[in-house]
């Protein structure tokens, strides 16, 4: 167990280490999407954004909600140190078994989905597609045990080192290629190699982990009970985060290029990976390390009495050491607002810069004569088209963003019912992809921006029924 104090130290650590990573990350992948774009064909670019799109929304949908479960359910089985350490034996052996399974479905099913997209393509991409996969999968499940335990500064540190030589690799190959199959070839080439070189490290360093001595324990604990509830709640999680990727980047880039065609489509695809730097920032900074924060005080792997609350007034000294469930709550709301702070502090500069790229925009319009965005112009009018685009998105994006952790609360509390419940908005968003799908002419009329709005108000629904839920449940305020 740790205490209070450190728990809040780890927690802010854990935030400035994944922004760190984030802005290595995402400023290299979309720095290499820009120059994709300019360097590759149409057709190829437009075939490594789909490939890119259902290797990370399949990685999404095998992630067998994970993502939310491990970061409470390592804390669980840290009370016992063996429990533990089987434990995350086994997640990982069951990680490697899905992946070899789902990428024998994406080895036979993405031909067929690039066809209908009307994508020309050859064999090796997707050899290298299902490689890609399966190597991202098994660094992703590798991230969450290490974030678990707030091992952020290690991991993040050497995958950054990985993340620089990678980019530096891609610039390369991109300056010396004039090929376009060439040079995609490379890219994907270079991607497995750096991820293989992640896992082996990663997977020298759990050991380390497994001894944290902050998370040993022998206490006797149910662990065949416990793995029925990871289970349960795994399976829950990962139907909420497969729900929710219907209106994600990866599922709409094929479903925009199979209604509304490949120019409209890379269009969103530029505007949203720019939109992304915003709105991943705040969500790889937070992240599982939000979840993990509430987990520690849901499972009780914070030691009591450390120091009076902040934020809680009118709770006594003496009444947060009881181990009560009614005790509980006071130090859990504490931690709702630490979390609940800590992304205003990140979202609130954002607006701000977004408005400043805004006024640039208006009072420099530099995009007339950018070679770049001549790419495009298959479209007419499409400079004015992406940059709109990406305002809306970004926008969308950030707005959502700042009520996060209503949304976690529920998670970690297991309030299944309020959840499923929230999300019925969705069915409206199946129900307009699935007509879309079938009468494309309708979306070709909404085209992009109208289809976008839509999307996202029935999000945002969704979004005010779990802060309703959450503060009227916890006795939350808004926002502090």
């Amino acid at each position: 167990m740790i205490n209070k104090t450190e728990l809040y130290r780890k927690f802010g650590e854990a935030v400035r280490w994944n922004s760190f990573l984030f802005f290595i990350n995402k400023i290299s992948k979309t720095t290499i999407s820009f120059f994709l774009f300019y360097k590759l064909t149409q057709n190829d670019f437009s075939l490594w954004a789909n490939i890119y799109s259902l290797i990370f929304i399949l990685t999404l949908w095998t992630d067998f909600g994970f993502s939310r479960s491990l970061p409470q359910f390592c804390l669980v089985f840290a009370k016992n140190s063996k429990s533990k350490n089987g434990f995350i034996k086994k997640v990982i052996f069951f990680k490697i078994l899905v992946s070899l399974a789902a990428n024998i479905a994406f080895f036979i099913f993405s031909p067929f989905l690039i066809s209908l997209l009307k994508l020309t393509t050859h064999k090796i991409y997707f050899y290298l597609g299902t490689l890609l996969f399966f190597t991202e999968s098994i660094k992703s499940v590798l991230r969450l045990i290490f974030y678990s335990y707030f091992w952020q500064k290690t991991f993040n540190f050497i995958e950054s080192l990985i993340i620089t030589a990678q980019l530096s690799m891609i610039f390369l190959t991109i300056r010396l290629l004039e090929s376009s199959s060439a040079i995609l070839l490379s890219v994907f080439t270079v991607e497995i190699t750096s991820c293989t070189i992640m896992i082996l490290i990663a997977f020298l360093m759990l050991k380390k982990v497994k001894e944290d001595k902050g998370y040993q324990g022998q206490k006797q604990i149910n662990e065949k009970q416990l793995m029925k509830e990871f289970i349960k709640h795994s399976s829950i999680m990962w139907s909420i985060i497969s729900i929710n990727s219907l209106t994600e980047r990866n599922f709409l880039l094929p479903f925009f290029t199979f209604t509304l065609g490949p120019a409209l489509a890379n269009i969103f695809k530029v505007a949203n990976d720019a939109a992304l730097l915003f709105q991943r920032f705040v969500i790889k900074s937070i992240g599982t390390t939000g979840t993990s924060l509430l987990a520690h005080v849901e499972v009780r792997q914070v030691k009591k009495g450390a120091v009076a609350f902040g934020p809680t007034r009118g709770v006594s000294q003496q009444a947060t050491v009881k181990t009560t469930a009614k005790s509980e709550a006071p130090l859990l709301r504490e931690a709702f607002y630490k979390l609940n702070r800590r992304i205003i502090s990140l979202v609130l500069p954002l607006f701000g810069i977004l408005l400043l790229i805004y006024l640039l925009w208006k009072s420099f319009p530099f995009y007339k004569t950018s070679g770049f965005i001549a790419k495009l112009s298959t479209y007419g009018n499409c400079e004015y088209l992406l940059f709109k685009t990406f305002l809306i998105l970004t926008v969308l994006y950030l707005v959502q963003i700042l009520f996060m952790a209503y949304e976690r609360i529920l998670e970690v509390k297991r309030n299944y019912k309020e959840l499923f419940i929230s999300f019925t908005p969705y069915l409206g968003i199946i129900l307009f992809l699935i007509l879309g799908s079938l009468f494309k002419n309708c979306m070709v009329y909404l085209s992009l921006i109208p289809i976008i709005l839509i999307l996202h108000l029935l999000r945002i629904i969704s979004l005010i029924i779990r802060i309703v839920y959450a503060k009227i449940k916890y006795q939350l305020g808004i926002f502090l």
